[in-house]
């Protein structure tokens, strides 16, 4: 017998354990549609009111920290997918959450927290070294002075680099659960 099949309960094992579960995965698929459509939604709705407060070149630099964001969070690998799998591991593997089950967590932890905050760094350091181009040569911001628009894209960069240790200080958080 495997491990997991010694550690389910009978509701589990049972036809009327797989109709809860079927119940509870149809809810969370629902309730995970109807916040992103939500989400969608109110984001087209407050653009006219951005605009109108911020001017159109501060959105389209919203826009391009957006895709900023989005081409450098896209390249974690699956990392944070995987450090969720492994801890929710852990968990399964050591019920007692004893010393043991301590040190693998930190060890764990510490070395994807270590690997994203060095690639956080890294790319924190690329974006500044390019903001200078990036913000004459390929951004054209007419109506916001240049210099703002170089500070805005330093901001940017610094934001990025916090957000990658964030991303997996979440990841395994959601293990953990």
């Amino acid at each position: 017998m495997s491990l997991c099949a010694l550690q389910l309960p009978e509701l589990y094992l049972s036809s009327e354990g797989v109709e809860v579960m079927k119940r509870n995965l149809r809810t969370l698929m629902l309730a995970g549609l109807v916040g992103k459509v939500i989400y969608a939604a109110s984001s087209l709705l407050v653009l006219p009111i951005y605009v109108q407060w911020l001017g159109v070149e501060s959105v389209g630099l919203l826009g391009f920290f957006t895709t900023l964001l989005m081409l450098f969070m896209s390249m974690d690998g699956g990392l944070t997918a995987a450090i969720t799998r492994e801890i929710a591991s852990l968990n399964a593997r050591y019920p007692y959450k004893g010393k043991r089950y301590q040190v693998n967590l930190f060890g764990l932890s510490n070395t994807y927290f270590s690997a994203f905050a060095i690639m956080g760094g890294l790319i924190c350091i690329l974006i500044i070294v390019c903001a200078e181009v990036i913000a004459e040569q390929w951004l054209l911001a007419e109506g916001v002075p240049l210099s703002s628009v170089r500070h805005a894209i330093l901001w940017m960069a610094v934001i990025i680099g916090f957000n990658f240790p964030t991303i997996i200080i979440q990841a395994a958080l959601t293990g953990r659960e």
